[in-house]
């Protein structure tokens, strides 16, 4: 339709024509959207071309189009491409709007976006400011997008390492959502989720498993236990549950070490085993990742066989090889198959090695080639037991037993 209609337009009022630019900007926005960036450049500056000869360069529709090329450069990964546009933008729509209208302070917007991506933390901030500032006077402190920027704040002080400044701003982007949009809507619920993180990298983990919770409870209530935002919370929450168990661990150890009073970190430790079970058994999309954390916190609890089963139902087939699912090597990055075997370190939160290097491993007592120097002259098991390739699909065990049974039993005999 747009060809036709390109067609035409050239043929009866001219290629330059405002009405053909319009068509030639439309199609530019068709191949973005099919991911055909080439042609979609050359659209972009057909078009910018001719309204800057039949407009002017300040001319709303010729910096929609600037506007349209930043975007597809950033895509693109051309960034300084990008950037030259977003400047050239601002600049016009101060002129021509004024440096506080929405359109100029989207642009503020994406700049900080762009100088974000580009670890330029500063620039972005001052952009993220400014823009802030802007769209509380002429939108308002709740307005959906000058929440948007107050969550944005939040994200880039958490990587700027000022975790104090990020609560305010997460804290008050909250509030705000949930007054404007209740407290159940994505937008609210991805905030929760930010909050979560924050806490959980501050080490505040009781906080953060409940943002955690109530962001998984919403998302899965909106959109569903399969949706990708709902599994990306259940990771999370899951790979929370991992880091709570092996700093129980690690204390533990140290309290070994320096000869004071042991502590009991069973009841902990049943208490996250009982929520990964559960979580396994509910969220099959992401079944294979949570098995590993399961597996990782059983073997700290002491529960070899038991580890041992959940690394098992890991294991996948693809292309007729069978994979420990994703995992890799940590010492030489090879994918873990049945031929290269797995060997799981039983002291570490995440290393696994290929059969080869661990053998190098038990010579050298370290890990050479990745310095993975706190992993010295720790023990490790092998996965599959032998008995594994005998069992029926979907079992965990010679008498018959299901993955989902043994999950189950697994929370049960803690509960």
């Amino acid at each position: 339709m747009y060809r036709r209609s390109l067609e035409g337009t050239e043929k009866a009022l001219g290629p330059d024509h405002t009405s053909t630019l319009n068509t030639v900007n439309n199609l530019g926005n068709l191949y973005k959207s099919q991911g055909k960036l080439g042609d979609a450049e050359k659209m972009y500056q057909r078009a910018l071309e001719g309204y800057e000869n039949a407009l002017g360069p300040d001319h709303t529709s010729t910096l929609d189009t600037v506007n349209n090329l930043g975007n597809l450069y950033k895509s693109q990964g051309k960034l300084g491409e990008a950037e030259e546009m977003y400047r050239r933008l601002l600049e016009g729509t101060e002129k021509a709007l004024g440096p506080d209208h929405t359109s100029t302070l989207k642009t503020v917007n994406n700049l900080g976006h762009l100088y974000a991506g580009q670890g330029r933390l500063g620039e972005a901030v001052k952009m993220y400011q400014r823009s802030l500032e802007g769209r509380e006077k002429a939108l308002g402190p709740d307005h959906t997008s000058t929440l948007i920027v107050v969550n944005n704040l939040g994200i880039l002080y958490k990587s700027q390492g000022k975790p104090v400044d990020a609560e305010k701003m997460y804290q008050r982007a909250l509030e705000g959502r949930e007054k404007v949009l209740g407290p159940d809507h994505t937008s609210t619920l991805n905030t929760v989720n930010n909050l979560g993180h924050l806490y959980a990298n501050q080490g505040r983990l009781s906080e953060a498993e409940k943002m955690y919770k109530r962001s998984l409870e919403g998302k899965e209530k909106a959109l569903g236990p399969d949706h990708i935002s709902t599994i990306h919370t259940v990771k999370n929450l899951g790979g929370l549950y991992v880091d709570r168990c092996y700093a129980l661990r690690k204390l533990r150890v140290l309290r070994r070490i320096h000869h004071r009073p042991s502590i009991d970190p069973v009841p902990r430790f049943c208490k996250d085993i009982v929520s990964l079970s559960y979580l396994c058994d509910k969220y099959v999309v992401a079944r294979r990742l949570l098995l590993g954390y399961l597996g990782r916190v059983l073997i700290w609890a002491g529960e070899g066989t038991n580890a041992l089963i959940a690394f098992e139902q890991q294991i996948r087939t693809f292309n007729g090889m069978f994979y420990h699912g994703n995992t890799v090597c940590d010492d030489c990055a090879c994918y873990l198959t049945i031929a290269t075997k797995r060997f799981v370190c039983k002291a570490c939160k995440d290393v696994d090695l290929c059969e080869k290097c661990y053998r190098d491993y038990q010579l050298d007592g370290h890990l050479v080639d990745k310095i993975l120097d706190a992993c010295s002259h720790h023990s490790f098991f092998a996965v599959p037991r032998a008995e594994w390739f005998t069992l029926a699909p979907r079992t965990v065990s010679l008498s018959g037993t299901s993955a989902s049974v043994w999950l189950q039993e697994l929370a049960n005999n803690r509960l």
